[in-house]
């Protein structure tokens, strides 16, 4: 939970036009999203993923764009 609510603070940073990074582990906050919002963003489920992997190996997240001006967009 203290990891998701700094995570969740650091959003706010984040969001500047002048901010460039955001801090803290990210795949974290990534599969925290997929598990509890599935309609939200474009993800694809493992077909071999099992229970003996970590959670967020479940998930595979195409990477469509890679400058922060069209991730954002």
């Amino acid at each position: 939970v203290a990891a998701l609510a700094y995570l969740y603070d650091q959003l706010g940073d984040a969001s500047l036009a002048s901010t460039k990074q955001m801090a803290g582990y990210l795949t974290l906050f990534q599969s925290w999203i997929y598990e509890h919002f599935p309609s939200m963003g474009r993800r694809r489920l493992v077909a071999s993923y099992d229970d003996t992997t970590p959670r967020a190996m479940r998930w595979q997240s195409p990477r469509q764009s890679s400058t922060l001006t069209e991730i954002r967009s």
